[in-house]
């Protein structure tokens, strides 16, 4: 698990090659805890192909804003 922003990549190291996949969740902000968000919806997922190298990887990641 990792924080994003929306200028950086999200990077991954000792990571095992083959299929997985990245799944993005929006974390509560300062202002909305303690307010009732609601149930979180399910956090979307994309399959990845991770690489044997390098051995730190990035890639950018998107997601839909409620």
């Amino acid at each position: 698990m990792q924080t994003l922003t929306l200028s950086e990549p999200a990077r991954f190291a000792s990571v095992v090659p083959g299929r997985d996949e990245v799944c993005v969740s929006a974390a509560p902000t300062s202002e909305a805890q303690g307010r009732d968000a609601g149930t979180p919806a399910p956090a979307p997922c994309q399959p990845v192909r991770v690489s044997l190298a390098p051995s730190e990887q990035r890639m950018m990641v998107t997601m839909l804003t409620p």
